[in-house]
């Protein structure tokens, strides 16, 4: 028998539905091939090799955080891990820190009722300003936030029994919010920290917070200056949030607004003026073992601009939001296929309060 009777066979054997449906098929996934080509644009540029880590068994990818800590980069990945400007490898923290997975760990007293077992662990690092010391990490672990020691000897509790899980950890570096410690969680509460661990409520926006930064004072980014930008994780609203707590509603034409947010950052106008260009940039943790970085020369079209990462599934994107003097305008920059786990961007002035306290003869906060 020939193909082309093998082809008439398998047809006449073929319902009339099934070869509707087959056909329906055939041009749904050509169009959406056609409208949605998945591939990585100038702006996800692999300039640093992938980092691979050790693993260690399922709990190596799930849940991670990153930050820059001034002279090195510090990931939960499982562990805590660092790695420097230049280096190609992760290199663990002592084996004797261990950070909670969950709240059955005695380090938590009073464990939130409800608190998932594998919760996030967002970290930020303090840079000398507001009273905090140069290069502390601050680690979100359920509804406490961890402190490791300056000599990394140690982990300790700084802030405890907060009402929801912590999803991120801002410290600001603008003076905007007094140089304290931003903490937004899981039930949509804002949170201004100071260096004694003292807590005071800012704000609440009723959902769970997916990213946020502050826009420097300056920046001529619209009326937001000086202030906070939350995406809230699902619904993806976009609001603002001022250092009384007066939360405004960040308007975009058509009612457009996101899905699934994962991280939100404020490329500075100066990007690129530190000097420092295999430190300066956009870096992400990926699925599951690697991480890359976005390097400043791709990333100069988003200066002044807010760029936003959504994650449906495996798919990713990357957002602008952006000013044109007289409205918000929300623009998709890009797509790619991968799981973004966590992310971090290095600017200019992190970079010079790093070199700040590096030089600083004491290392003592300013």
């Amino acid at each position: 028998m020939s193909s082309d009777q093998w082809k008439a066979l398998g047809k006449e054997n073929l319902s009339p539905m099934s070869r509707a449906l087959s056909q329906i098929l055939r041009w749904t996934l050509l169009l959406i091939m056609i409208l949605h080509p998945l591939n990585k644009s100038d702006l996800w540029a692999q300039e640093r090799p992938a980092l691979h880590r050790r693993t260690h068994g399922t709990r190596s990818a799930f849940p991670a955080g990153f930050a820059f800590a001034g002279n090195k980069f510090v990931a939960f990945l499982g562990d805590l891990y660092w790695f420097g400007p230049n280096d190609n490898k992760l290199n663990p923290f002592s084996s004797r820190l261990k950070v909670p997975f969950d709240d059955s760990d005695p380090i938590f007293e009073h464990p939130l009722a409800g608190s998932l077992p594998g919760f996030e662990h967002p970290i930020a690092a303090s840079l000398g300003l507001g009273g905090f010391p140069c290069g502390g990490i601050y680690i979100g672990a359920g509804n406490y936030i961890l402190h490791l020691t300056e000599d990394s000897a140690e982990i300790d509790v700084f802030v405890a029994n907060l009402h929801a899980d912590v999803r991120t950890l801002l410290f600001d570096t603008t003076g905007a919010f007094e140089y304290k410690l931003l903490v937004g969680t899981k039930g949509g509460d804002l949170y201004l920290v100071d260096r004694y661990g003292n807590v005071e409520p800012l704000a609440s926006v009723g959902e769970n917070i997916g990213g946020m930064d502050i826009v420097p004072p300056g920046s001529e980014f619209g009326p937001l200056d000086g202030q906070l930008i939350v995406a809230a994780e699902v619904s993806g609203r976009l609001r603002a949030v001022n250092s009384r707590g007066l939360i405004t509603n960040i308007d975009i034409p058509d009612d457009r607004h996101l899905f699934s947010v994962e991280g939100v950052f404020m490329v500075p106008r100066n990007l690129g003026s530190s000097g420092k260009p295999e430190a300066e940039g956009y870096y992400s943790i990926l699925w599951a073992n690697m991480i890359y970085q976005s390097g400043i020369e791709n990333l100069h079209a988003l200066r002044g601009d807010v760029l936003i990462t959504t994650l449906g599934g495996v798919v990713a994107k990357h957002w602008r939001l952006h000013w044109n003097s007289s409205i918000f305008e929300l623009i998709e920059v890009e797509r790619f296929e991968d799981r973004v786990q966590s992310e971090l961007f290095v600017t200019p002035t992190l970079i010079s309060l790093g070199e700040a306290c590096s030089t600083s003869s004491n290392h003592q906060s300013r």
